[in-house]
């Protein structure tokens, strides 16, 4: 094989590699990040708060799972987001927006 054709394949390879690492270290950080979240068992209030349909709705949808966890359990027990960036998205605010809702009546 000629030289340059070696040199293009190990640099699209390599370009590949550096792609998918900060993919992999991403995951890994949002698994320690959840697992802070288990700090201690949910109260009755919060047993009660994920009964509700609107969190139900939330919680079953794979891809607000984790934020709208991490905002009862914050509303809850007071232990911080583990996305710095998560309680500005609209799934968070729903869940304090319903809990402010339940809180007032």
């Amino acid at each position: 094989m000629d030289s340059t054709i070696i040199a293009a394949i190990i640099g699209a390879f390599g370009a590949l590699l550096a792609a998918s690492i900060p993919l992999i270290v991403r995951q890994r950080s949002k698994a320690a990040n959840m697992a802070k979240l288990d700090t201690t068992s949910p109260s009755e209030a919060e047993k009660t708060f994920r009964s509700d349909p609107r969190i139900q709705r939330l919680l079953s949808n794979p891809n607000w799972r984790s934020t709208a966890d991490a905002a009862i359990v914050n509303l809850f027990r007071n232990v911080e987001s583990p996305v710095k960036d998560w309680p500005a998205t609209s799934t968070w605010q729903q869940v304090v927006a319903i809990f402010r809702e339940q809180r007032r009546a």
